[in-house]
């Protein structure tokens, strides 16, 4: 769990995604693991089936 300045709380499933987040920089919705990553993704291809 990380809390910003502006209050904001961020939780992390483990120890990769917060490295990820904070020393490494990714931003989830660029990552391609992530469940942020596939929700995207998936509305991008529903719309392109049509």
């Amino acid at each position: 769990m990380l809390i910003r300045n502006s209050g904001r709380v961020l939780y992390f499933i483990n120890g990769k995604a917060l490295k990820n987040f904070l020393k490494l920089g990714r931003k989830p919705l660029q990552t391609k693991w992530t469940n942020f990553y596939n929700k995207q993704k998936a509305v991008r291809l529903g719309g392109e089936k049509k």
